[in-house]
């Protein structure tokens, strides 16, 4: 199709036909979170392991501790925080990840008994 400007704007589109289903998609969970780990402590439990953080400038002004960001930690019925983890997490072996773990503070649940 040629307008009367002389500009020709039959250039295929990127972003549709079979190359639509290659195109990279951002989400929430990789544009603040680049790692999830998964390690297994003594107990044979499985835990989930992954660096927040906190957009708010509330939540970052109310535990200056906090404010840089914590590494949590998950499993079945219970999550600690350890906060200001070091910056090599992502990396380290999981024997050193469960030294970190170990030395994280358990977060109260919010669940109210049945």
């Amino acid at each position: 199709m040629t307008l009367n400007s002389g500009f020709r704007f039959d250039l295929p589109n990127p972003y549709s036909g079979p190359m639509l289903a290659f195109r990279p998609r951002r989400t929430l969970w990789t544009r603040w979170s680049r790692t999830m780990r998964t390690l297994q402590d003594n107990e044979g439990r499985t835990w989930r392991a992954w660096h927040v953080r906190p957009q708010s400038g509330v939540l970052k002004g109310s535990s200056p501790e906090l404010a840089q960001g914590w590494l949590c930690f998950e499993t079945d019925g219970e999550k600690r925080r350890l906060p200001q983890p070091r910056a090599d997490w992502e990396s380290i072996p999981d024997a050193e990840l469960l030294e970190l773990l170990a030395q994280a503070g358990l977060v109260p649940s919010k669940r109210v008994p049945a």
